[in-house]
């Protein structure tokens, strides 16, 4: 179990540490190295066992698809990505819109043909 700050500036700083340097700048400055070190070491463990911490990726971890080729150039390589997606989103969204329009042209046919045949009556 991962001590706490305060618990962690007890077990490491030394009464006889206080006791040959008094000076409130040491005491301040050995806290403050207690503490980044707590915070590294938590850091450390948070990125080594990221299920149990339940760590999101990162916004680049998530858009990162495949890593760069070391032969192959970053924009080539950006340009490829950007292509390939704007025509899977064109794609989606005609899709999409055919559908719809033609869900609106099959019920205006049918308004039509029922109001015709009621006109007729």
């Amino acid at each position: 179990e991962q001590a706490h700050a305060s618990k962690s500036i007890k077990n490491n700083l030394k009464v006889s540490e206080l006791l040959t340097d008094p000076s409130y700048a040491y005491q301040s400055k050995r806290c403050q190295a207690i503490l980044d070190q707590a915070r590294t070491d938590r850091q450390a463990i948070r990125a080594s066992n990221p299920g149990r911490f339940r760590v999101k990726p990162t916004l680049a971890e998530r858009c990162l698809r495949e890593p760069l080729q070391s032969d192959s150039n970053p924009q080539d390589w950006f340009m490829k990505s950007f292509d390939s997606r704007s025509r899977s989103v064109t794609s989606i969204t005609n899709k999409s819109n055919s559908i719809k329009y033609q869900s609106r042209n099959g019920s205006g046919v049918l308004l039509k043909k029922n109001s015709l045949s009621l006109a007729r009556l």
